[in-house]
C-alpha cells in the first residue's frame, strides 16, 4: 500500500485549499463550514483501512478536531478487538 505523502498529497491539498479559503468549504464529517483560519486536514471519506484509496473522489477537507476524534475511535475500537481476541486466546 503506497503512503498518503509527497506530490499528490500536497496537489490535492492545494487543490481543497483554495476551496477552503473562500469560506465555503463544509466538513464532510460533521457538516460544519471551515473557517479559513482555522486548521483542517484532508480527510478519507472512506478510510485506508477499511478499503478506501487516494482517488480524489474518495477525499474532502475536514476540521482537524473532526480527524483526530474519528482516528481515536477508529484506534480504540482496533484495540478492543485485538484485547478481546487475545483474552479468548489465552483463556482458552
Amino acid at each position: 500500500m503506497d503512503r498518503w505523502h509527497g506530490g499528490r498529497a500536497t496537489r490535492i491539498r492545494a487543490q481543497l485549499a483554495r476551496t477552503v479559503a473562500t469560506g465555503t468549504a463544509v466538513c464532510w464529517r460533521c457538516g460544519g463550514v471551515i473557517d479559513p483560519r482555522e486548521p483542517w486536514d484532508v480527510g478519507h471519506i472512506t478510510g485506508r483501512a477499511n478499503g478506501g484509496n487516494d482517488n480524489p473522489a474518495n477525499l474532502a477537507p475536514e476540521h482537524a478536531v473532526c480527524n483526530r476524534r474519528a482516528g481515536q475511535v477508529e484506534g480504540q475500537a482496533r484495540r478492543r478487538t485485538r484485547t478481546t481476541t487475545a483474552r479468548r486466546i489465552r483463556d482458552w
